[in-house]
């Protein structure tokens, strides 16, 4: 697409380039493979194995492990790499859920999902929360400990959006201990690269 911008007095001929359909399967392909991660407990149990690599193979060490056909994943955003991602889960036996204030009534029949009428419905009912939002005066810091608050206990959250819609990372950090959240998987932080924190810290600890 080709734009004149207006600059001072003066008109320059500048080519701007979109190409709004790069990356959605990928994008939706890494959220989908943190997933899958979380809710089979693939790194929760490399990490235990550490300890226990000479006990007991057939233990189930992870009691809240559910199949996909239990487990409800909450979309916030449904635009070309949320509902791909969704289109994606559905294959999966995943039960999906979507909140997006922009999407046209009837949308959730073309993507096969259930529309929340708010983000606090979506919060309630979510194992995994997943972040498909743009940056927006809307969406910035939304993620903070309200928004945690309204998310079930022992569920997780997924961020492959923007890094700053979430607005302190010692929050998921504070969520974690406490066990409110159980798995916390971010593509993108809000500086890269980060500043010191404690999720940081205890990431670099390898902290249990």
């Amino acid at each position: 697409m080709r734009f004149l911008f207006q600059m001072g007095k003066k008109k320059k001929k500048i080519w701007v380039c979109n190409v709004p359909d790069y990356g959605i399967g990928e994008v939706a392909d890494s959220a989908l493979a943190m997933i899958l991660n979380i809710s089979r407990g693939i790194t929760k149990y490399n990490s235990i194995m550490y300890d226990k690599i000479y006990e007991s193979w057939d233990s189930n060490f992870i009691n809240n492990i559910k199949r996909t056909r239990y487990s409800t994943l909450g979309i916030i955003g449904a635009g070309k790499i949320g509902s791909n991602l969704i289109i994606k889960a559905n294959s999966l036996k995943f039960k999906t859920v979507f909140y997006d204030w922009y999407k046209e009534k009837g949308y959730e029949k073309v993507i096969s999902s259930k529309r929340m009428e708010s983000l606090e419905s979506l919060l309630r009912v979510s194992d995994i929360v997943l972040l498909h939002i743009p940056l927006t005066n809307e969406t910035k810091r939304m993620i903070d400990e309200k928004f945690i608050r309204y998310m079930k206990t022992g569920s997780s959250i997924v961020n492959t959006s923007r890094g700053k819609v979430v607005s302190d990372l010692d929050a998921f950090y504070d969520a974690i201990k406490s066990k409110k959240l159980a798995f916390v998987a971010l593509d993108v932080l809000s500086k890269e690269p980060p500043k010191e924190n404690k999720l940081l810290r205890a990431w670099l600890n390898k902290e249990k």
